[in-house]
């Protein structure tokens, strides 16, 4: 099986696992760090992209593909945040608050997806 077919293959598995079937997926592998890999969504057409390093093992591919559908989950939520919070900070507040909801909602993701491989 190809990278590529492996990947399709987790994404329709997790889509399934993560209830999100209705949603359009694509995705692209290129020359990026692990931690700037990212999904970028449009909510209202069901349609992500995932970007994912093009050098990460199989067993972090499944990992990472995973925890990138997990922010479709929580794209509502996690806007209405942003949308509320972002026009009242400085720019000094925007670059702390960024860097700090990140990284929790990052941490909240991971602890999630453990209780669901748990499951799985």
């Amino acid at each position: 099986m190809t990278r590529d077919q492996f990947i399709k293959r987790k994404i329709k598995e997790w889509q399934n696992v993560l209830q999100l079937r209705d949603w359009t997926i694509t995705f692209e592998t290129r020359a990026v760090d692990e931690f700037d890999q990212g999904i970028e969504w449009r909510f209202t057409e069901r349609t992500a992209h995932i970007t994912l390093a093009n050098h990460t093992s199989r067993a972090r591919l499944e990992k990472d593909i995973a925890h990138e559908l997990s922010h479709l989950i929580l794209a509502k939520f996690d806007r209405y945040v942003e949308d509320w919070v972002w026009p009242r900070l400085t720019k000094k507040e925007k670059q702390t608050y960024g860097e700090t909801h990140n990284k929790l909602l990052n941490e909240v993701i991971d602890h999630w997806l453990n209780v669901v491989r748990s499951g799985k």
